[in-house]
């Protein structure tokens, strides 16, 4: 357990919190949260993250964005979050691209909800990339192989070690001779 969690935890670790993330949005899809799922409950709040993103009203995330999903150009958050995300991290480029955005069509002042619009063209998913460079990758394999572990460890816990049909095989036909020696 000690050597899952702890892989599990140090690729966590290297990518910021931001490696392990549930999505199955278009233009975002994460099949390596399939295998870093395998960890357990630790994965958990992933699933939270992403329930709490999207949606038809998205909410902030929580613990500070970690195992939250990334914003994806043309997403809509909340504008108190966006707003104290840009308090909080002034110089940080992926906080300074929103535009207002309203959808009661009806009232175009009531703006509780912006836009995420960045003007280079990328999204947050890429700004992460460029952020943490070659851990963000690293750290995202080190989470996929501590969930890969974790389910052959249930494996060999369920069923025991696998023995090949010869080795079983053989045991059966030794034990007849030694009765038929009797």
């Amino acid at each position: 357990m000690t050597c899952i969690m702890g892989t599990f935890f140090y690729g966590l670790w290297l990518g910021g919190g931001r490696v392990v993330y549930a999505s199955f949005r278009e233009g975002d899809v994460r099949y390596a949260y399939l295998c870093q799922v395998g960890v357990g409950l630790p994965a958990l709040p992933a699933v939270v993250q992403a329930m709490r993103v999207g949606g038809p009203n998205p909410k902030a995330p929580l613990f500070g964005g970690v195992m939250a999903p990334p914003m994806l150009r043309g997403q809509i958050v909340p504008r108190d979050w966006a707003e104290s995300q840009q308090a909080a991290s002034p110089g940080d480029p992926q906080f300074s691209h929103f535009i207002p955005y309203s959808r009661d069509e009806l009232d175009p002042l009531n703006r509780q909800y912006v836009r995420f619009v960045p003007q280079d063209g990328t999204d947050q998913l890429g700004m992460w990339h460029y952020k943490y460079g070659s851990y963000f990758d690293l750290g995202t394999v080190f989470t996929m192989i501590a969930g890969l572990l974790n389910i052959l460890a249930i494996w060999d816990a369920f069923d025991g070690p696998a023995l090949p049909a010869a080795a079983a095989g053989e045991d059966e036909s030794t034990a007849e001779e030694e009765k038929t020696k009797d």
